[in-house]
Parts: C-alpha cells; structure tokens; sequence
C-alpha cells in the first residue's frame, strides 16, 4: 500500500506542478511569448529559439509580416541560423522589407547559405533582388548576387544604382570596413561578361585601398573572369594590413596577403602542403606555393574588348 505523501513534500510536488503547468512547452507558445518580449526590447527569449531546428521555420512566416521592425528584424535572424532548406523562400520574401536593415540582413543570409550553383535556381529571387537594388539603399550582398542573373533588366537596375548621388557605401559583412557602391556592382557587371565593367574594374583592383582588396577577397567566388583574377592575385604580394580583426586573437593582425591566400585556396578549392587558417600569417614559400597553383589554374586570356561606337 502506497503511504500518502508527508504534508511538505505535498505542498513541493504541487508547486512544482504548478510551476511545470505556468511554463509553456509548446514551441508556438515559446516563439508568440518571444517576439512578444522583442517588442519590449527584450532579446533573451528569442535567443533561446535559436537551436530549435525544423519547427521554428514554418512559425515564422506572421514575424515577418508584424508591423514591429524589431520583429521582422529577429525572425529573419532566426532564419539566418536555420539550415533548413524551407528559411530560404522566407529570406527571399525579406528582401522586399520597408527596413532597409532588414533586406540586409536577409540578403547576407541568402549569400551565406545559398551556393554559387544554387543561386540560379532560386526562381523567386532575381525579382526579389532587383526591387531591392531599385530602393535607394541597396545591400552589398544583394548586389552580388545580382550577379547570377545576367539580363537586361538586372543590369538597368545595377547601372542606375551606380548613378545615385550622393554615392552610397556598403559592407558585406558585420566586421566589414565599408567600401563604395560602385564596387560590388562592378564584380557583379563584370560577372555578367561586360566588356565594360572588367575593363573598368582591372584598375580598381589595381589602386585597391586596404577595405576595397578586403572586400573584393570576400567576394572572390564572384570573380570569374580571368582577367579580373589576374589583377586580383596581386593580393598575394600585399603585406599591408588589414582593417578588420576576423578573429578572436586581436595580437595576430593579418595582412592583405594572407587573407589572398586564404580565399584563393577556399575559391579554388586547393589542397596545398599546409594549414590554412584566419589565425595566422603565412611565410614566402607558403605564399609562392599558392601563386605557382594559380598559374597552373588561371588561364591566361586578354581583357575583353570594348564594342567599337558605330
């Protein structure tokens, strides 16, 4: 025979009842209790949604729709640490945000997770980038990757993005130093063929500032002309340091160089005899290891001519 329980052990298990009953253990209750705190500036809760997996991305979708900034900016975060297939539709419907924050966010997402062969295929988004790049702040990682979309159309809206006054500045990424407009719509010109644009871009990479060669090294997948990549291995030469700290050891400043090196091997997707990382600087023969494999790779080809004038 089971004895009753003694009176204070009683009143523990039913507070502790009670206590399990007030918790809300259904995610969509989790997620509304959330956003709900983000209204109040309150970014804890939505914090702890972050490992959820799967089921937090079809709750999103109301978020993204609140009338809250606050809101929409935290569930395109969410989304942007999900790696499930179905955060991308939701990532491309942000790009058409009034926050210019958040088609930002969104857009660095989408070049983040979205692979170079797979970014054509997402039928949705060169629509969604072009109304991005048509506002009047465009987002660096949107216009990259306006570059897998070579149509007339996406190039009008990147011409006239450049034309905008007064001239706009972008960053890729957070760490990023901000560099003009002008350069990430060229890389993205000049990965459509244009004649003009590489021809233009050649000497901008040439005459790069510490933030321009930083941000032309971060954007190399885009970079497919082998001219362009010629003027870009120059890099490897460049023992300036860089403007932004990539890492968690502020003692170890990187060069130029060494970030050339690192996004060569990633770009190529080179085996070479050592180990490469964002932790240290790489020595001469190191260095010269990576040019011999470019001259291997790259082939060399003259800078396209420009169409005559009739």
């Amino acid at each position: 025979m089971e004895l009753p329980l003694p009176p204070y052990e009683y009143r523990v298990t039913a507070m502790n009842e009670y206590q399990q009953q007030d918790t809300p253990t259904d995610l969509s209750e989790q997620v509304r209790k959330a956003f709900d705190d983000v209204r109040h500036r309150d970014l804890a809760g939505v914090s702890k949604l972050q490992d959820s997996g799967k089921a937090i991305v079809t709750l999103l979708p109301p978020y993204l729709r609140d009338s809250n900034v606050d809101v929409r900016r935290e569930a395109v975060s969410l989304l942007s640490l999900s790696k499930e297939p179905d955060a991308i539709p939701l990532l491309i419907l942000a790009l058409n945000d009034l926050s210019v924050d958040v088609r930002e966010k969104a857009s660095r997402a989408l070049y983040e997770k979205l692979k170079p062969s797979a970014i054509a295929e997402q039928d949705t988004l060169g629509v969604a980038l072009m109304r991005s790049i048509q506002t009047e702040s465009a987002a660096a990682a949107a216009l990259l990757l306006s570059a897998y979309f070579p149509n007339s159309d996406m190039e009008n809206a990147l011409q006239a993005a450049m034309k905008r006054k007064p001239i706009a500045e972008v960053k890729l990424f957070d760490h990023s130093t901000p560099v003009p407009v002008s350069l990430p719509i060229q890389v993205a010109l000049a990965h459509h063929g244009s004649p003009e644009a590489i021809t233009a871009l050649i000497p901008l990479i040439q005459n790069a500032s510490v933030a321009d060669a930083e941000f032309l090294l971060d954007a190399i997948q885009e970079a497919d002309s082998s001219a362009v990549l010629k003027a870009m291995a120059g890099f490897l030469g460049d023992a300036r340091q860089s403007t932004t700290l990539r890492h968690s050891a502020p003692r170890i400043r990187l060069r130029v160089c060494d970030l050339a090196v690192n996004a060569f091997i990633k770009r190529f997707e080179w085996k070479v005899s050592f180990k490469s990382s964002e932790m240290m600087q790489y020595d001469n023969a190191q260095i010269d290891e990576v040019r011999r494999l470019f001259d291997k790779t790259v082939p060399d080809r003259p800078v396209p001519e420009l169409a005559k004038p009739e």
